[in-house]
């Protein structure tokens, strides 16, 4: 979660319940985050207990025989610019490398995927949906939201990991969620106290230098 000021994110939780007082910091904090025009796009779904444990049921049974019923559209990797996919193919390469997981073990690749889809069995999660057809603004405008929520929970002793993958289920979510029909589910965050022996907590991504990513004009 936080080691020397860096942010990570954590796949094994305690099972520790994270207290309302917290959850509420965190909300009467993120409510603030800028948006453009003060749209404030957002609906938050606080899940937990019995109810989250319904739903991961819901969300692994769904995932494991692939009913994917997503609403925005998944751009591959292979699409974006070679450097954007040569991270992406060194984040998972090594991902996997560090789990022991093979390249041509299908069964343990799809079980590592089928962690997604039960929250990494955290106690709390956090799922986020925005309207149906959103601009550029507004997806700038839930990125800030993200991250803000994630440091909030951060500065809190709460670890995090943000999952858009959970978006293959949107149609699903939205119905379990009962959302508005004006919104739909868009991405989710698991939550909880890290399981800091946990090895896969130890994994790193590789980041760039500062000096590689910004331009100075005097």
């Amino acid at each position: 979660m936080n080691e020397k000021g860096n942010r990570y994110s954590v796949r094994a939780f305690k099972k520790e319940t994270v207290p309302d007082t917290i959850i509420n910091e965190v909300l009467e904090q993120v409510r603030w985050t800028a948006s453009s025009k003060n749209t404030q796009p957002w609906k938050l779904h606080i899940i937990r207990g019995d109810s989250l444990e319904e739903l991961r049921k819901l969300s692994l049974k769904k995932a494991t025989v692939e009913e994917w019923d997503p609403v925005f559209e998944s751009t591959s990797p292979k699409a974006l610019p070679a450097e954007l996919y040569d991270r992406a193919k060194v984040c998972g390469f090594t991902l996997f490398e560090h789990k022991g997981i093979g390249r041509d073990d299908r069964e343990a690749r799809k079980a590592h995927n089928l962690e997604n889809f039960k929250f990494f069995d955290a106690p709390l999660v956090i799922l986020f949906s925005t309207i149906k057809e959103p601009n550029h603004e507004v997806w700038v405008d839930m990125g800030q939201l993200l991250a803000n929520t994630m440091e909030q929970f951060r500065i809190r002793g709460i670890a995090s990991c943000p999952q858009w993958s959970l978006h293959h289920l949107a149609k699903t979510f939205n119905t379990w969620l009962k959302t508005d029909e004006k919104y739909t589910f868009s991405f989710g965050l698991s939550l909880g106290y890290e399981e800091n022996d946990a090895h896969i907590n130890k994994f790193r991504t590789v980041r760039q230098e500062v000096n590689e990513f910004t331009t100075w004009y005097d």
